[in-house]
C-alpha cells in the first residue's frame, strides 16, 4: 500500500547461523527504507533432516537482499548463494547469484542476474517475464561462459561416467513460460567424458551446436577416442514439446579405438586394446524409442573384461533357488512373480555384434587374473528386444582358439585348457579334456601337492612378473629304462611376449628333468622351444614363423630337433577354390546361403502352423 510505512526488526541466531529481517529506520525521514533480509550459514541438512525422502544434500545458505517500493514497482537487489554444496558424498561447487529485479502490478518482471560458480561469473540472464503488452510475454537473453561441467557429476548415476571441461553458449528465449522458444548455440570447451566401463576419456568436438526454434541440430559432431578416427553424430533433438522430447540421431565410427590401457584403471571393467566400427540410428521420443545398432569388433583387438565377483556369484547362484514354486491360490505371490516393472519408455532394439578374425577377447573372472577365459573368436550375433519381450539372441560364434585358466586351490590346482575345435566340444559335452599329452586313463588333477604348488607359482608369476606372459608346470611320472622303473620329476616353463601392437610374438620354453644329467638338461632341454611369429595382417590369418623345437618322438626316433621357417595361412573354406576368392566375396555368398537355408527350414514350420 503506497501510503503505508513498514518497519521491521527481527533477529534470530543459533550457533553460527542467523536470520535477520529489518529496516534501517530514520526518525526524520518519512520515506520507506529498504527492507533488509540477511541469512548467514543456514545449514541445509538441518532443515531437511526430518524428511526421509529428502535428497542427500549439504551446504550453507547465505543471502543479503534489499527490497523496496518505487512508485508502483517492487524492486529488489542483492545476492544469495550456497557454499560447500555437497550432493551425495561429492562436492558440487560454491554458487552465488547476484540479481537486480523489478516487478510491476501487472505481473511483469524485469531482471538482471549473474551466477558465479566457485567465484567465477559463468551465467548471465537479462530480460523480461510475463510482459502482457508484448506479443511474446517472455524475452530473455541467456549467456554462458566457461560453465564447469564437473559440477554435474555428483548428480549423475554412480559408476557410469564423469564429465570435464567447460560449456559455452548463448540463447534468446521468447514465447511463453509454458511454451518457450529457444534460439542460439552451444559449444564445448576442452570437454571430455570418462566412461567408468573403459576408464578412458572421450573428447567432444568444439564446433558450435546450433539451436533453432527448440531444435538442436548436430552436423558432423565428433567424439574422439584414442586414435584419429572419431564417432560422428548427425541428427536432431526436438524439445518443442517439453513433455515429450523427440530425436533422430545417427552415430557412425570406423576403426575407432575405444580402449588402450595395460591394466584396468580404478573402477574400470575393461583393459587392453579395442577397435570398433559403429553404425547406429535412434529415432523416437521419450515415450517410445527405436534403436538400430551395428557394432563390429575389429582385428587387432585384444581386450579383457573384468568380472571381479564372478566366482563368488557363481557359488551364490548354485546355492540359490533356480526354480521358485508359487501357489496360484496366493494372488499376491502370483502378482509379484508375474509383474514387469514399468520402465517409462517403450523401446524397440535391434542390435548386431560382429567379431572379425584376429580379435582376442578375454574375461577375468577375478581381479588377480588367476581365473580367466580368452577366446580367439569370430562370428555375428543379433539381439532384438521389444517392450513385450525380454529379448532374443541368435547368431553364430566361432572359436578358433583360446584357453580357460581356472584356479581353486588346494585340491584343484591352476590348469590351462587350450581350445582346439574337438577339444572344446569334448569339454562341453563330456567334461573331459582330450588335448595333446593326455591318455584315456589320465587324471587331470594329478598329485594334489604338485598341483597346488604349480598353482601358487603361476599365481605369484601373474602378480609379480609384468610385461611378459609366463607359466610353469610340474609333472611326476614313472619312467622305465633297461627294465627298471623309477619316478621322475619334470619342471617346464614357457615365456611369451607380444611386440609392436601384437604384430610380433616371441615364445621361449623348455623343461628340466631330475633323472638326466646336468649337461643334457642345460644343453638340450633348458631351452628346447623357440619361435618367432610375425603376423602379416590384423586378422591374424597369415603369419611367418621361425622355430626350433626339441622333443621326444618315439622309441625308434628318440629325441629329435626340428628347425625351420614356415608360412601359415588360416582360412575357413567350403571348397578349395574359395582360397583364391576375396574373403568378403566368400562371406557374402555364405551369408546368402545361410539365409536361404533358414528360409527353407522356416517355410515348413509356417505351413504346419497353418
Amino acid at each position: 500500500i503506497p501510503d503505508k510505512h513498514i518497519d521491521a526488526n527481527l533477529h534470530m541466531e543459533g550457533g553460527n547461523s542467523s536470520l535477520a529481517i529489518y529496516t534501517e529506520h530514520s526518525a526524520d525521514s518519512h520515506e520507506q527504507e529498504d527492507l533488509v533480509v540477511k541469512l548467514t550459514d543456514i545449514h541445509i541438512a538441518d532443515w531437511i533432516a526430518l524428511n526421509p525422502f529428502a535428497p542427500p544434500m549439504k551446504g550453507d545458505i547465505s543471502a543479503d537482499m534489499r527490497l523496496n517500493r518505487q512508485g508502483d514497482r517492487l524492486v529488489g537487489k542483492g545476492s544469495a548463494g550456497i557454499t560447500d554444496f555437497i550432493y551425495g558424498r561429492e562436492k558440487v561447487a560454491d554458487f552465488k547469484a547476484e540479481f537486480d529485479v523489478a516487478a510491476t502490478p501487472s505481473g511483469t518482471i524485469r531482471a538482471n542476474a549473474d551466477l558465479l560458480v566457485n567465484g567465477v561469473k559463468t551465467i548471465t540472464v537479462s530480460g523480461a517475464l510475463n510482459d502482457t503488452t508484448a506479443t511474446s510475454p517472455m524475452a530473455l537473453d541467456f549467456s554462458m561462459i566457461h560453465f564447469p561441467l564437473a559440477t554435474v557429476n555428483p548428480f549423475m548415476p554412480q559408476g557410469v561416467a564423469k564429465l570435464s571441461g567447460m560449456l559455452n553458449g548463448r540463447m534468446d528465449i521468447s514465447g511463453t513460460s509454458d511454451r518457450p522458444i529457444v534460439n542460439g548455440y552451444l559449444d564445448f570447451d576442452s570437454t571430455a567424458v570418462r566412461l567408468a566401463l573403459t576408464g578412458e576419456q572421450y573428447r567432444f568436438s568444439e564446433d558450435s551446436i546450433p539451436v533453432r526454434d527448440n531444435i538442436v541440430e548436430f552436423k558432423h559432431f565428433t567424439i574422439s577416442g584414442r586414435n584419429e578416427n572419431p564417432l560422428i553424430v548427425d541428427g536432431k533433438v526436438d524439445f518443442r514439446n517439453m513433455e515429450e522430447l523427440k530425436l533422430n540421431l545417427a552415430m557412425k565410427a570406423s576403426n575407432m579405438q575405444i580402449v588402450n590401457t595395460r591394466r584396468a584403471s580404478k573402477g574400470a571393467d575393461v583393459y587392453g586394446k579395442a577397435f570398433v566400427d559403429i553404425d547406429a540410428h535412434a529415432t523416437g521420443s521419450t515415450r517410445i524409442m527405436n534403436v538400430d545398432a551395428k557394432v563390429g569388433i575389429l582385428a587387432g583387438t585384444n581386450v579383457t573384461y573384468v568380472i571381479p565377483d564372478a566366482t563368488s556369484a557363481i557359488a551364490n547362484h548354485s546355492n540359490s533357488d533356480m526354480v521358485k514354486f508359487v501357489s496360484f491360490a496366493d494372488s499376491s505371490a502370483v502378482a509379484k512373480a508375474d509383474t514387469l516393472a514399468n520402465t517409462g519408455m517403450a523401446m524397440f532394439l535391434d542390435a548386431e555384434l560382429s567379431i572379425q578374425n584376429g580379435a582376442l577377447i578375454g574375461v577375468d573372472l577375478s581381479t588377480d587374473g588367476k581365473n580367466r577365459v580368452q577366446l580367439e573368436a569370430n562370428g555375428k550375433l543379433d539381439y532384438s528386444m521389444t517392450p513385450l519381450s525380454d529379448g532374443r539372441l541368435i547368431g553364430r560364434l566361432n572359436i578358433d582358439g583360446g584357453y580357460v585358466r581356472y584356479s581353486q586351490p588346494p585340491i584343484i590346482s591352476e590348469k590351462i585348457f587350450n581350445f582346439q575345435n574337438n577339444q572344446a566340444m569334448n569339454m562341453l559335452l563330456y567334461n573331459v579334456y582330450t588335448g595333446p599329452g593326455t591318455k584315456a586313463s589320465a587324471s587331470l588333477s594329478g598329485n594334489p601337492l604338485f598341483s597346488f604348488l604349480e598353482s601358487q607359482v603361476n599365481s605369484w608369476a601373474a602378480n609379480n612378473i609384468k610385461g611378459v606372459d609366463i607359466s610353469f608346470g610340474i609333472d611326476q611320472y614313472d619312467r622305465t629304462v633297461d627294465g627298471s622303473t623309477s619316478s621322475t620329476m619334470r619342471y617346464s616353463y614357457q615365456v611369451s611376449k607380444s611386440l609392436f601392437n601384437d604384430r610380433i610374438k616371441i615364445v621361449v620354453g623348455g623343461n628340466y628333468s631330475t633323472d638326466a644329467n646336468a649337461d643334457e638338461n642345460f644343453s638340450q632341454n633348458l631351452i628346447n622351444d623357440i619361435s618367432f611369429e610375425y603376423f602379416l595382417n590384423k586378422t591374424r590369418t597369415m603369419y611367418l614363423r621361425i622355430f626350433r623345437h626339441t622333443g621326444y618322438e618315439s622309441i625308434l626316433e628318440g629325441e629329435i630337433t626340428q628347425t625351420g621357417v614356415g608360412f601359415v595361412y588360416r582360412r575357413k573354406l567350403r571348397r578349395l577354390g574359395d582360397m583364391f576368392l576375396p574373403p568378403a566375396v566368400v562371406r557374402r555368398r555364405d551369408e546368402a546361403r545361410n539365409e536361404a537355408e533358414a528360409a527353407q527350414i522356416s517355410e515348413p514350420e509356417k505351413k504346419s502352423e497353418q
